[in-house]
């Protein structure tokens, strides 16, 4: 069939949209969004259906389904500010309102075979621009009964895990079923159109239990990140939940760091919603001024791309969160409002999105609303149970209550959720500050001796340490850590660290104040 509407025209059978003349390049599932909505266009078609009908029994994301939209806009001379092709029907879905003039197709004879040929080609899918994984069935070996029941068990956990962080394309388990024992990761990439592939396998024996799993990037065949897990088996069902939480954890972070190597790589002329946020990514943690200027640059450009990206709000709302904590605001009440707002929008662009609850969470910690902040960040991780960030977060709030079981127990769960996570450092100072204010000062002061090594560790962290070492009675070391900070801030006092570490116990006060009084004394 081939439509025609404005100076556009598009052939079903080709599988091809021109435009004045011109044929314009298109994704296939861009493509497929046009024509469904075309054949439709006499009613509104819900977001739901489109989702069922370009992307079948994938898992993905409401985002994933606006950028095609936007794509589609762009690619027939529309924006979503005109709509006067394609409109967005609030709450319910699309519609296309431009007037179509609708023949049967001009292919024909040799045309037939290249749209056979185009046809056959499509399902080989191009690689998207999104983060894109399959976790293929896990292998049993050893005992077939429990080894067998466990790896369908922990390929449905990873499966569901991934699916649940929002920030991944995670293909169906009953397609990627099809695709068990020995396959080729490229073949597997190719026909399912991911970039990433996780292969795990399960070996019981008796009550021992081995659980090895490795992330293989598809294009190159090249293995990012493996793992392996030996356990005893007391209740299976709990094991293989706990160690479907960590192995999520992990792949997560390992995918994005992936993600974040790939887009610098690209010249940012060639940026999409997606490399635009994963490049802002890339410089979001590094709490430098000019890191900061970085990430804001190429998140603000992620949301120009899609004004619908939710991770992009809340990495744009942890920038102006970081500029208030590292004293680098000229506003600082200015800029925590900012950054609550942008992750409340980031929350209205998805309300299911964990990482913008993680950073309205960490926005309303930083106006001193504890118990807002752990209400989002609550939210967060029951969104995604994997996200360390959020736990570790959440496991600040409470050492800054003073609580230090429930501190203690989101920290350890952050640390072994994701042992390489980009904010590890400051997992293991509030651990470290957590430990020392509760009596465990050995403990807090190892900790500490990690965290100040991290290249990304800040002049907050070096007195944090320093803190905990005076605490724990390493004088020297203390001194050592307080003169570092002087070099970076000579002015810096007790009062600029409790402005952005909010303790609310007095018996943690007067510790604090304590341990600095100490630290003066023998500086002078």
């Amino acid at each position: 069939m081939l439509y025609r509407f404005g100076q556009c025209s598009v052939d079903t059978s080709r599988l091809e949209l021109w435009r004045a003349g011109q044929r314009v390049a298109l994704e296939p599932q861009v493509l497929a969004v046009l024509i469904h909505l075309i054949e439709n266009r006499d009613r509104v078609v819900s977001r739901d259906e489109l989702l069922r009908h370009v992307w079948g029994d994938r898992i993905v994301s409401d985002s994933a389904l606006s950028v095609r939209v936007r794509m589609a806009r762009a690619a027939v001379g529309d924006d979503g500010s005109a709509q006067s092709v394609i409109r967005t029907v609030q709450r319910t879905g699309y519609r296309f309102v431009a007037d179509v003039e609708a023949s049967g197709s001009i292919a024909l004879g040799h045309d037939l075979r290249e749209a056979h040929a185009d046809a056959t080609e499509a399902a080989h899918l191009p690689l998207p621009s999104e983060p894109s994984i399959v976790v293929l069935p896990f292998q049993p070996i050893g005992d077939p009964s429990q080894a067998g029941i466990l790896a369908q068990g922990m390929t449905t956990d990873v499966t569901t895990g991934i699916g649940r962080s929002g920030a991944l394309f995670v293909i169906a388990r009953g397609t990627a079923a099809q695709f068990g024992g020995e396959h080729d990761v490229h073949d597997i990439g190719r026909k399912l159109g991911v970039r990433y592939a996780v292969r795990g396998s399960v070996l019981a024996a008796g009550r021992r239990l081995r659980i090895s799993v490795a992330l293989t990037e598809v294009e190159s065949r090249r293995e990012l990140w493996s793992e392996r897990y030996d356990e005893q088996v007391d209740d299976a069902m709990q094991v293989q939940q706990r160690i479907a939480d960590l192995l999520v954890g992990s792949l997560q972070v390992a995918v994005e760091r992936a993600e974040q190597k790939r887009s610098l790589l690209l010249p940012s002329a060639n940026l999409d919603a997606w490399t635009a946020y994963h490049r802002g990514a890339a410089f979001m943690f590094r709490f430098r001024p000019d890191e900061c200027a970085h990430a804001e640059r190429f998140f603000r450009r992620s949301i120009e791309l899609d004004p619908l990206a939710p991770r992009a709000y809340a990495g744009l709302s942890f920038v102006h969160y970081q500029r208030v904590y590292m004293g680098m605001s000229h506003d600082r009440d200015e800029d925590a409002l900012r950054a609550r707002d942008l992750a409340l929008q980031g929350v209205a662009a998805d309300a299911f999105d964990p990482m913008a609850h993680w950073a309205l969470g960490r926005a309303s910690l930083l106006r001193g609303e504890f118990e807002a902040s752990i209400q989002e960040l609550r939210r967060a991780t029951a969104l995604n149970p994997s996200y360390a960030g959020a736990h570790y977060t959440l496991g600040w709030v409470y050492m800054l209550k003073g609580e230090r079981a429930q501190a203690d127990e989101c920290l350890e769960l952050a640390r072994r959720l994701s042992p390489f996570d980009p904010l590890i450092f400051a997992m293991h100072i509030v651990g470290a500050l957590n430990f020392a204010l509760g009596g465990r000062t050995g403990e807090g002061a190892a900790l500490a001796a990690s965290a100040i090594l991290h290249p990304n560790a800040h002049l907050h962290v070096f007195f944090a340490a320093a803190v905990v070492y005076a605490l724990d009675g390493q004088r020297e070391r203390a001194r050592a850590l307080m003169g570092r900070v002087r070099a970076i801030a000579p002015g810096y006092e007790l009062a600029d660290f409790l402005r952005v570490m909010q303790f609310r116990s007095p018996g943690d006060l007067d510790q604090l104040r304590r341990a600095f009084a100490d630290l003066q004394a023998r500086a002078a």
